[in-house]
């Protein structure tokens, strides 16, 4: 009884940990939508997230995560991206920065698409990160 008990206390203390673990990877590194071929008129047509409402929700995120696992602007030059993506919501010298919305943290961070690009001003990396305020 005593053994069986253990077992229980033990199996139930490890699903929590799981529990938490998954709760805490969405909420830091999960991007809330599901993925969806990249249209770039659909893409610029949604550039301004909050057109609608200050609550908008994941907007871009998936167009996005197609933009990703397709490695599709990786060697692109600054303008061929600029071009498929129109005109990025930030930037700085070696990347630029487009909003997706609300899909990270459960939907409470806004997130962003981060185009980081090498010295010879070619995309090397593409990424979903939460943003950063201003």
């Amino acid at each position: 009884m005593i053994k069986a008990m253990r077992h229980i206390t033990i199996a139930t203390t490890i699903a929590i940990v799981a529990l938490g673990c998954a709760l805490a990877w969405s909420y830091n590194f999960g991007t809330e939508a599901e993925r969806t071929a990249f249209i770039p008129a659909k893409w610029k047509e949604r550039a301004n997230v909050y057109a609608y409402s200050n609550d908008p929700g994941c907007i871009r995120g998936d167009m996005a995560l197609d933009i990703v696992a397709t490695d599709m602007l990786i060697g692109k030059t600054v303008t061929d991206t600029r071009a498929l993506l129109g005109e990025p919501n930030k930037s700085s010298a070696d990347a630029l920065y487009y909003e997706l919305g609300q899909c990270s943290g459960f939907g409470w961070y806004e997130s962003e698409l981060v185009v980081t690009f090498s010295k010879s001003q070619r995309a090397s990396k593409t990424e979903i990160t939460r943003a950063t305020p201003n």
